[in-house]
């Protein structure tokens, strides 16, 4: 097993105490907020092959452990945390943002209790062979450096990148990448129906968030392009 840095172990320390605050509020909620005891409460982990077919049968655990894109697969079987037992307010200002679509207008659906945040490694020496002395502070500033870092052969082929952005085919957290791209100008990527149902919000239309969500997009395809000054990345290349 691979052994956990001490970030990755304040993390899973630090969003432990907020599970067993979770716990603490399923039990408030279910129990109706009386002191009665509710018993035992039963939690199971992440990826049990049962998992479906015990929520079904209704023997299925109180709680139970999941990637959050897995959250809403079950979500008929899942009792929510009603808003009079957690409001929004307290909602979004305990937990990270990216929970945010598990909060509806019934409740909360789930709460995080660890994160794997995203970490842009910057490489020195490279850097500093294009005349920078540190990384990029925004995301505008990666353009001069694509430029200064990124060199090609006379046929037009990368030799050196700057950074491994615009493909999906070899940058394995390409999706993550976009995602905080967009959120980071602005735009949004899943809403509400008028039935409450969670949707995609990346269509194009006209709105607020659409002219962000596009410019995201275009940034990030930007160092993919041949024909662009920051050309830096392209799909023959190693995984990144």
């Amino acid at each position: 097993m691979r052994k956990l840095s001490i970030f990755q172990i304040s993390l899973l320390a630090a969003f432990g105490a907020l599970a067993i605050a979770g716990v603490l509020i399923f039990s408030f909620a279910i129990g109706g907020g009386s002191n009665t005891s509710v018993g035992p409460v039963k939690i199971w982990g992440t990826l049990d092959a049962n998992l479906t077919k015990a929520l079904a049968s209704g023997t299925g655990p109180d709680l139970f452990v999941l990637r959050q894109d897995y959250a809403y697969k079950d979500q008929a079987e899942i009792a929510v945390i009603p808003s009079t037992a957690i409001s929004e307010t307290s909602f979004d200002s305990t937990f990270v943002g990216a929970a945010s679509p598990f909060f509806s207008s019934a409740g909360a659906l789930a709460i995080p209790i660890t994160v794997d945040p995203l970490v842009l490694y910057w490489n020195k020496d490279a850097v500093a062979s294009g005349g920078f002395s540190q990384p990029p502070q925004y995301w505008d500033e990666t353009f001069a450096m694509a430029q200064k870092i990124s060199t090609k052969d006379a046929s037009g082929n990368l030799l050196k990148s700057a950074i491994a952005f615009g493909e999906f085919q070899n940058v394995d957290n390409a999706k993550d990448i976009m995602a905080t791209l967009i959120l980071q100008a602005g735009g949004t990527i899943t809403g509400f129906d008028t039935a409450g149902h969670l949707i995609s919000a990346l269509v194009p239309k006209a709105g607020a968030g659409a002219a962000d969500a596009q410019s995201a997009v275009q940034f990030y395809t930007e160092f993919a392009d041949p024909s662009s000054d920051y050309y830096s990345w392209n799909r023959a290349l190693p995984d990144a």
